[in-house]
C-alpha cells in the first residue's frame, strides 16, 4: 500500500470518489461544531468499506438536517487513511491541529488503534464503526468508543458455528499477519480448545504470493474446515479461486472482513458457502426501516457497515449538538452516560466504549449476497 506522506498541513491532496485522502476544512482553517470529520478507506481493497460508512454518515446528516433547524449548516468532511497505520496516524495528528472534536472512524483496527492514542492525548472522542479488535477498548481510554462487535464477541459465534455444523471434521485457521488477523485467528483458536477442538495447522499468510504454499498445506493436511481470519478481502478471494481450483472442498469460515463486497467478486462461485461473522443483519428490522428508507431513496443500500455508519453519525451529532460549549472530556463523559436512540435501536456504552449488548450474526455468500444465516 502506498506510503502517505505529508507536504503541508495546508495542502489538498488528490481527491478519489469525492474523498480527499488529506483535506483541510473547506469553511475554515480551524474545526468548526458543523462538520462531521469522518475517517476511514476509500481508497485500496478496502474501500468498499468506507463507500459503506459514507453512505451511512451522509444519510444520516440528511436525517439530522430534515429534524433540526440548527443542523442546517452540518456537513461530513471525509478523510481517506486506507487502512493504513501511518497514514491514520498523520490524519489524527492533522485533526488534532485543527481542534476537531469528535472523528467518526477508523474502520481497520490496524488503522484505529494508534490513531486512538493521539485523539485521547487531546481528549477527543473516537467512534468508529467497525473496528472489532478486543484491544481497542481495552486500553482504558474514555474516548474510544465503537459501534461494531468485538473480535472475542465474534469469535465464539464462529467456534459454535464450526463445532455444531460441522462435528469431528479436521479444522485449520488460516490468519492474516497482522493485529487484525492475528487477534481473530488467536480467539477462534482460543474458542475452539474451549470446545475441545484442537486447529491444526495454524498458518499465517502475509500476502498473496504466499497462497499457493498456504493451500498446499491445507490440503496436506486434509483440513476440512478452515477459519480465515483478517480483513483483506482481494487476498481471501484469491485464496479461495486457488483452494477450489486446487480441488480443496473444505468449508471455508471468517471474520467480519469477510463482509467486503470485494470477497466475492474476487473469488466469484469459490466464495459460495462461505460463511462469516458479521454484526447483525439491522436493514430488515422494524426499528431501522426510515433509515433504510433514506438509504434507498438516496441511491444506496443498507448493507455491511452502512447502518453502523449512520447510527453513529446520529451519535455524534447530537453529542456535538447537545454540548456545544462542552470541552473534548466532556463530550466523552455525554457519550457514556447517554442512551441514543439510533436507526439499529437503543444503544448505551459501558465504560470500555464497547456496545453495552453484543450484537453478533452469522451470514453466508450465496451467488454474490450475504444471507442472513
Amino acid at each position: 500500500m502506498t506510503r502517505f506522506y505529508l507536504a503541508s498541513i495546508f495542502s489538498l491532496f488528490a481527491v478519489l470518489g469525492g474523498c480527499a485522502s488529506w483535506t483541510t476544512s473547506t469553511h475554515s482553517a480551524q474545526a468548526q461544531d458543523d462538520t462531521l470529520y469522518v475517517v476511514a478507506p476509500f481508497s485500496g481493497n478496502l474501500s468498499n468499506f468506507g463507500a459503506q460508512i459514507r453512505v451511512g454518515v451522509d444519510a444520516a446528516i440528511a436525517e439530522d438536517k430534515s429534524l433540526h433547524r440548527s443542523s442546517e449548516r452540518v456537513h461530513a468532511e471525509y478523510l481517506d487513511d486506507g487502512c493504513d497505520a501511518a497514514k491514520a496516524v498523520e490524519i489524527a495528528k492533522h485533526l488534532v491541529a485543527m481542534g476537531a472534536r469528535a472523528v467518526l472512524g477508523h474502520v481497520c483496527s490496524v488503522a484505529s488503534m494508534p490513531a486512538s492514542d493521539i485523539y485521547a492525548r487531546a481528549g477527543i472522542p473516537m467512534l468508529s464503526a467497525a473496528s472489532s479488535n478486543s484491544a481497542f477498548t481495552e486500553r482504558g481510554l474514555s474516548t474510544v468508543f465503537r459501534v461494531a462487535g468485538r473480535d472475542d464477541d465474534q469469535a465464539p459465534l464462529a467456534a459454535a458455528t464450526i463445532a455444531t455444523r460441522f462435528p469431528g471434521w479436521r479444522v485449520a485457521i488460516v490468519q492474516e499477519d497482522d493485529i487484525t488477523g492475528m487477534g481473530h485467528g488467536g480467539r477462534v483458536r482460543s474458542a475452539l480448545l474451549n470446545k475441545g477442538i484442537v486447529a491444526n495447522p495454524m498458518i499465517r499468510i502475509a500476502s498473496p504470493d504466499q497462497i499457493h504454499d498456504v493451500v498446499k498445506k491445507l490440503i496436506e493436511s486434509q483440513s476440512q474446515v478452515v477459519f480465515y481470519g483478517g480483513h483483506q478481502a482481494s487476498q481471501f478471494g484469491q485464496l479461495l479461486s486457488a483452494a477450489r481450483a486446487a480441488g480443496f472442498h473444505g468449508q471455508f469460515v471468517s471474520n467480519d472482513g469477510a463482509a467486503n463486497k470485494l470477497v466475492w467478486t474476487t473469488a466469484g462461485s469459490a466464495a459460495d458457502g462461505l460463511l462469516f461473522t458479521f454484526d447483525r443483519d439491522y436493514s430488515t428490522a422494524p426499528v431501522a426501516s426510515k433509515a433504510v428508507a433514506r438509504i434507498k431513496a438516496m441511491g444506496g443500500e443498507p448493507g455491511g457497515f452502512t447502518l453502523n455508519a449512520y447510527a453513529s453519525a446520529q451519535i455524534l451529532l447530537q453529542t456535538l449538538r447537545n454540548n456545544r460549549s462542552s470541552s473534548e472530556s466532556g463530550l466523552s463523559d455525554y457519550i457514556h452516560e447517554t442512551a441514543f436512540e439510533t436507526a439499529i435501536g437503543t444503544l448505551r456504552f459501558n465504560k470500555k466504549g464497547d456496545l453495552a449488548q453484543s450484537r453478533e450474526g452469522l451470514f453466508e455468500w450465496r451467488d454474490g449476497n450475504a444471507i442472513a444465516d
